[in-house]
């Protein structure tokens, strides 16, 4: 957890403003949360859904906003704002609730459901993760200057990849443009992207494959 403090510190350090900040399950510990409950921001943290007591308030026709209490044997009682949010889950059967902690000295004016679907965007970032394993290069070697050195390539590809989409699009006419983002969704993905930068690398350096 100490990671949050340093990241969240070093982005303030910087002068960057934060407006929202959105973290997973794992973030919700009593001590944490008393930490973003005292910052200038609004943090969003969603709660995970097998604690016993929490499961009470998991129930109604809609979401709404309440108070909760978490307890731990080492870092004590907090209690914080409780939004439920209320949906229907991919798949399943009846309605499916999500709970979130909103902490910080800042208002959070957002309607319930809204903030629901602004969280679910942060999804979007852990998509770009299992993207960039696509084109990170493996490596037994333990050297940590190389294995940063291959996450910063494999990043770079990815945004490279985006920028490509983007500029082709750009260049569309805007009649077109819905179906040349869709074309390019079909035939021109990471994979894809990936192969010909591999095709391109054999041509230049002309490599053949052969067997040991």
């Amino acid at each position: 957890m100490a990671s949050a403090y340093c990241v969240v510190g070093r982005i303030q350090a910087l002068g960057v403003g934060i407006k929202r900040l959105l973290l997973d399950r794992v973030f919700a510990g009593v001590s944490i949360l008393a930490w973003l409950e005292d910052q200038p921001f609004v943090s969003v943290i969603a709660l995970p859904k097998r604690r016993v007591r929490l499961k009470a308030f998991l129930a109604g026709p809609r979401g709404y906003r309440t108070t909760y209490t978490m307890s731990s044997a080492e870092e004590g009682a907090l209690t914080f704002p409780l939004w439920v949010a209320c949906g229907y889950a991919a798949g399943r059967r009846g309605r499916d609730y999500f709970p979130f902690a909103v902490l910080g000295r800042a208002t959070c004016a957002v309607p319930v459901p809204r903030l629901a679907a602004e969280y679910r965007q942060r999804f979007g970032i852990e998509a770009s993760y299992r993207l960039l394993h696509q084109v990170r290069a493996t490596t037994t070697s333990r050297d940590p200057g190389l294995r940063l050195l291959l996450i910063t390539i494999a990043c770079l590809l990815g945004n490279l990849w985006v920028y490509c989409k983007a500029r082709l699009v750009a260049s569309t006419s805007a009649s077109l443009r819905l179906a040349a983002r869709r074309w390019l969704d079909t035939h021109f993905r990471l994979d894809t992207f990936a192969d010909l930068l591999v095709d391109g690398v054999k041509a230049r350096y002309r490599t053949h494959p052969a067997l040991a």
